[in-house]
């Protein structure tokens, strides 16, 4: 499976805010991976959420955020994605 699915699993999850910082994570790492595959258009529209919702996200301090970060299974999934983001730029 691609790093897009597992970032979409996270876009999709309805347990996450849409100001949350791991939202955010996963719309930046969708428009980077579709700038590596040529896909300007989708990157930028990616991007552009990125940019729209940043100033709304609240982080009073690390603990709080993680509190908030309740499903396992979603803490996993962005596990997945990170090493698959990072795995997929050699």
């Amino acid at each position: 499976m691609s790093a897009l699915f597992y970032f979409n699993n996270i876009l999709t999850t309805q347990e996450l805010p849409e100001n949350d910082i791991y939202r955010l994570l996963a719309l930046n790492g969708c428009s980077q991976i579709y700038a590596k595959q040529g896909e300007t258009e989708k990157a930028e529209h990616y991007y552009s959420q990125v940019l729209k919702n940043i100033m709304d996200v609240k982080i009073d301090n690390i603990l709080t955020t993680m509190t908030s970060f309740k499903s396992s299974s979603l803490s996993i999934c962005i596990n997945l994605t990170l090493s698959l983001s990072l795995g997929s730029s050699k």
